[in-house]
């Protein structure tokens, strides 16, 4: 099988997974009431422990120098850790439908950093479509946005989560040009195991309130959510995107990043019953086209002058 269709195969796994990841989180709220670390310390805890025994007992093998370790730490407190807790704070404010929209700029920036970064060429077509899926989040928070409004905030969380995702992705394609792809998972789950848990238990020790995350543990209702959200989306989902990253150009994997948004917007509407306006389908479409159009078209080049030019003069 080619590159780019494993790459393809693995990108739309994780972006399907990474879709409905949102809608488990709020379901695990409205059911337990858990406090958002006490979820993340247990969905990295069990995916962790999962890639602790796979090694343990040499069904995965891993090797790693001490030249490896600060790059990805370095990765890993972009994402997951940063991440996530940036993302789980803002679905306290805003709708899963709207979180979706506002992850598929990542494609946007992740793009301009290849292309700052990378040197990966964007064209003037491209550029274009930038404009337009920038346009679609302005043009859907217009009739949202209020001074006073609480959701502003997570609107402003999530626009961190876009940084974070787009930084994430760069190392990510750098990483992989020396380590695999399950070294690279393995390092992000047991430094969010280890910072989530550390962040929570710290927590109830001062408070003095360890029996909250026992009744969290205990309540069976969630035990499906976290399974997925351990199992499917932090191992498997990450594990897939690190693929798609490997095996794909930085516009070609951050495309695929649109289908998780779709998978929100349905999920929140349908499962979660969250109202959506006119203008939510409409700012969805507009999003939807440009990060599309961005990634499809890739003639025309207008990237790294510097070096044109460079070449005219010799």
């Amino acid at each position: 099988m080619k590159k780019a269709t494993v790459g393809f195969l693995a990108g739309t796994g994780s972006a399907v997974i990474m879709g409905l990841s949102w809608y488990a989180t709020k379901r695990i709220s409205q059911i337990s009431g858990a406090f958002i670390i006490d979820v993340l310390a247990t969905r990295y805890l069990i995916s962790g422990g999962v890639l602790l025994l796979l090694w343990v007992f040499g069904k995965i093998r891993l090797h790693f120098e001490k030249k490896d370790i600060v790059p990805l730490l370095g990765l890993s407190l972009l994402m997951p850790v940063l991440y996530n807790i940036l993302e789980y704070t803002a679905i306290s404010y805003i709708s899963t439908a709207e979180i979706g929209m506002l992850c598929s700029l990542s494609t946007v920036v992740a793009s301009l950093m290849g292309y700052l970064i990378l040197k990966e060429p964007v064209g003037k077509a491209e550029a274009a479509f930038m404009v337009l899926a920038v346009s679609g989040v302005i043009f859907t928070n217009v009739f949202d946005f209020d001074v006073h409004d609480s959701s502003n905030i997570g609107r402003l969380l999530m626009l961190g989560c876009v940084l974070a995702s787009s930084l994430n992705r760069i190392l990510s394609r750098k990483l992989s040009s020396y380590k695999t792809v399950t070294e690279i998972t393995a390092i992000m789950m047991w430094s969010a195991a280890v910072a989530f848990s550390g962040i929570a238990f710290g927590r109830h020790l001062l408070e003095g309130s360890m029996n909250e995350y026992v009744d969290f543990i205990r309540e069976p209702r969630v035990y499906g959510y976290l399974i997925f959200l351990s199992i499917g989306c932090s191992l498997l989902g990450f594990w897939l995107n690190n693929v798609a990253i490997a095996n794909l150009a930085m516009t070609q994997s951050s495309v695929l990043i649109t289908i998780s948004t779709i998978v929100a917007v349905v999920s929140g509407a349908i499962l979660l019953q969250e109202p959506l306006k006119w203008y939510d389908y409409v700012g969805c479409f507009i999003i939807l086209t440009g990060v599309t159009g961005c990634n499809i078209t890739k003639s025309d080049p207008i990237c790294d002058y510097r070096s044109a030019k460079g070449k005219e003069m010799k």
